[in-house]
């Protein structure tokens, strides 16, 4: 995914040095100025052996029912089992010149108990993976056929490309979830200021001071 905005604030960055490699999770805001705000979710590891890179990072653009959707469900559901709880999973892909494949990118939000020396806690794992994707096709309100989301293939073409994770406590995974939810709550509160000192710049067309991104998205 090439676009990155001029306009985003960073108010998320969660470190954490694990056996030697350093991983950690970037939130970026770039809700303001755009007609489909956003945030950008980025996930950094260590790379592989065999990678030329010291670190692999990826990136999920989070809409804003996305944004709610992930929030919500940290806050409103903590898991009482040792079972994986899936929070949040998302789609989103493009066509990738360099390598001349689609590729799809999954943001998966799990949660579980675990039981460490008899003390359980909650632990949350985000993951962003990039795979083979597929084009799926979507019908418009003129019941036209256009390119919809970017999912992931199946089958024989199944193929994963990689994966970043990062793992989080309970506290953290708060954390996360209210520091989303209070830069949404910046955001609203900003536009509909906007709107009522200039509403002529909504009534027709929108909030058109910059273009949104040019990829679909998909959440569950």
């Amino acid at each position: 995914m090439s676009e990155e905005f001029e306009d985003k604030k960073r108010f998320i960055n969660l470190v954490k040095r694990i056996k030697g490699g350093v991983f950690a999770m970037n939130v970026d805001n770039a809700l303001f100025g755009m007609r489909n705000p956003k945030m950008v979710m980025t996930l950094v590891q260590p790379a592989p052996e065999d990678s030329n890179d010291k670190y692999l990072s990826a990136k999920f653009y989070l809409g804003v029912p996305d944004i709610v959707k992930i929030s919500d469900s940290i806050m409103r559901q903590k898991p009482v089992s040792e079972q994986p709880v899936m929070l949040f999973q998302g789609y989103q892909g493009s066509y990738n010149n360099k390598k001349a494949r689609m590729e799809a990118r999954v943001m998966k939000i799990t949660a579980k108990v675990v039981n460490r020396n008899g003390q359980k806690s909650v632990f949350y794992s985000f993951s962003i993976e990039n795979c083979a994707g597929v084009q799926t096709q979507v019908k418009n309100g003129a019941g036209q056929s256009v390119p919809g989301v970017v999912k992931p293939a199946t089958g024989a073409n199944a193929q994963t490309f990689a994966k970043n994770s990062f793992g989080a406590s309970r506290d953290e995974a708060i954390y996360i979830a209210t520091m989303m939810k209070m830069e949404l709550q910046a955001w609203r509160t900003a536009v509909n200021t906007e709107m009522l000192f200039y509403p002529n710049r909504y009534r027709l067309h929108g909030h058109n001071t910059a273009s949104q991104p040019p990829t679909a998205s998909a959440s569950a």
